[in-house]
């Protein structure tokens, strides 16, 4: 049962400020802490939130206990003056914190959690002493801290944490690397010959999602004899996208023979996934001296006539028709071939039934669902990002790392 020792919050101010300006600062902090305390029982949230505040204003090791407890207060003013409080003790607080995270009350996990991240550089160290806890709770909770906190310190326990038994230590680790961004990514590069998937593939989207500051980095991976590496650092420039694709194109003049046969295949997957926006650069592209410049912008522009194939039945383009065939004859697939058929443009639907034939796939029979073509007669973009057909359900699209 919580004693009441006042019944206002007006009256818990008068008391406290009434102590604390007692005498010297050491004696009414003496004094007054013990008090204080025990005004955290109170049954009125008005009390307990004014002791929380005075307590929060005292580096003293005697409350942190208290002000932990505190935490799990029903009262939101109660936990944050709480939490403030520990997080201006710092370094004191900081063990029975880490300790905490491994608690089942989720509200005091939460709590916990800030107190941690206010904390800072000073929680550092015991943050990454933590990722190799018993608890898979407070490992994960302890990566997902030291991503927030943003210290470079923390990279090299990050990354150990990716080969982590436990699945959701290893995904929070991945985001924290990402968060640290160019600090980490060094360190990622060195993951991707890994043979684990759970450590090269997560640094594969972890490089990706750092983005500009990892591109670097991944065309010296790219140059790697380690065919685990140099395939995984292509498909992390594929995820950054636009940024990568000035320094690929550079790589396409290069020395050595492999090198611009990995930097054509990365600019093409790369391309594809900006997809119809680049269209009309590849269109000119076509016209460039160096081979390899055209080799790409042909290979680019049916890749992504094949994965668009519905926007571009769409807008009627014309002289798009040569590139949905070959689409289709390279990458085509059941559907796609349906969509031709019913397209409504005679070119297409010679094609689809071609194809149907070919593959000795039944003909759909009736009205086909599917575009027509020209119904949405608009210019495609002439530069820009990101995809115009619906999203695949995979996870490199979302903030999450892959399983």
């Amino acid at each position: 049962m919580r004693p009441l020792y006042l019944t206002t919050a007006r009256c818990a101010h008068i008391a406290i400020v009434a102590a604390l300006s007692l005498g010297s600062a050491s004696f009414a902090q003496e004094a007054t802490v013990p008090q204080l305390i025990g005004q955290l029982q109170s049954y009125e949230p008005s009390v307990r939130a004014a002791a929380a505040e005075a307590l929060a204003g005292i580096a003293d090791p005697r409350v942190v206990k208290p002000l932990l407890d505190a935490l799990k207060d029903d009262d939101a003013d109660v936990r944050n003056w709480a939490g403030f409080g520990l997080s201006r003790i710092g370094a004191f607080a900081v063990p029975a914190l880490v300790e905490a995270l491994a608690e089942e009350d989720a509200l005091l996990r939460t709590e916990t959690l800030r107190a941690l991240i206010s904390i800072g550089r000073e929680a550092v160290p015991a943050l990454i002493a933590a990722l190799s806890s018993q608890s898979d709770r407070v490992r994960w909770l302890s990566a997902q801290a030291l991503g927030d906190i943003g210290d470079p310190r923390a990279v090299d326990g990050l990354v150990a944490a990716l080969r982590d038994s436990d699945e959701q230590t290893r995904k929070r680790a991945t985001m924290a690397l990402v968060k640290l961004g160019a600090p980490a990514v060094k360190a990622l590069v060195g993951c991707l010959g890994d043979e684990r998937t759970e450590v090269g593939g997560k640094a594969l989207w972890a490089l990706g999602k750092i983005g500009p500051p990892a591109v670097p980095g991944l065309l010296g991976a790219l140059r790697s004899p380690e065919k685990l590496a140099h395939q995984r650092a292509a498909w992390s420039l594929v995820v950054v996208g636009k940024p990568a694709l000035a320094p690929l194109r550079k790589l396409l003049d290069d020395r050595e023979t492999a090198v611009r046969d990995r930097a054509k295949l990365t600019l093409v997957g790369v391309l594809v996934e900006l997809g119809l926006p680049v269209m009309n650069a590849l269109a000119r592209d076509l016209l460039s001296e160096n081979p390899l410049v055209r080799s790409v912008a042909t290979e680019a522009r049916v890749r992504i006539a094949a994965r668009y194939y519905k926007d571009l039945i769409a807008s009627g383009r014309k002289g798009s028709e040569d590139l949905l065939v070959e689409g289709l004859a390279k990458y085509g697939h059941k559907a796609m071939a349906d969509n031709f058929v019913g397209s409504g443009n005679p070119k297409l639907e010679k094609a689809g039934y071609d194809w149907l034939v070919a593959h000795k796939t039944p003909v759909a029979r009736g009205d086909i669902q599917g575009p027509k073509w020209g119904i949405r007669r608009a210019p495609l973009p002439e530069s820009g990002g990101g995809r115009t057909a619906p999203k695949k359900s995979d996870e490199q699209d979302t903030e999450k790392p892959p399983e």
